[in-house]
């Protein structure tokens, strides 16, 4: 299977939230320090979860880096989502109509 640049920029944009979603576990005062000292998200993490969390706060900060997260393993493995909202109406006239 081909390499698309969905996966690449799903790859990048998943490495940048997986730091950030370990370094929003350090407490704030403490996370410029842990980020030069390559704890938690390292400095990619602090970058991504420092902002978020001064700006918006820990919960909504929490939020967003989890939601990153599953947008960029959906992009990874190629998954649309329209297709779970689709109405399903092709797929049941095709059982009805014998097409299966």
């Amino acid at each position: 299977s081909k390499l698309k640049m969905s996966n690449i920029v799903g790859f990048v944009i998943m490495i940048a939230s997986l730091s950030g979603f370990f370094h929003l576990f350090i407490p704030g005062q403490d996370a410029k320090e842990a980020a030069l000292r390559r704890l938690g998200g390292g400095v990619l993490g602090y970058l991504v979860s420092y902002p978020m969390r001064q700006n918006l706060g820990l919960f909504v900060a929490f939020l967003i880096i989890i939601a990153l997260i599953v947008i960029s393993t959906l992009m990874i493995a190629n998954i649309s989502i329209s297709s779970y909202f689709s109405d399903g109406e092709e797929g049941d006239s095709a059982c009805l109509h014998g097409d299966l």
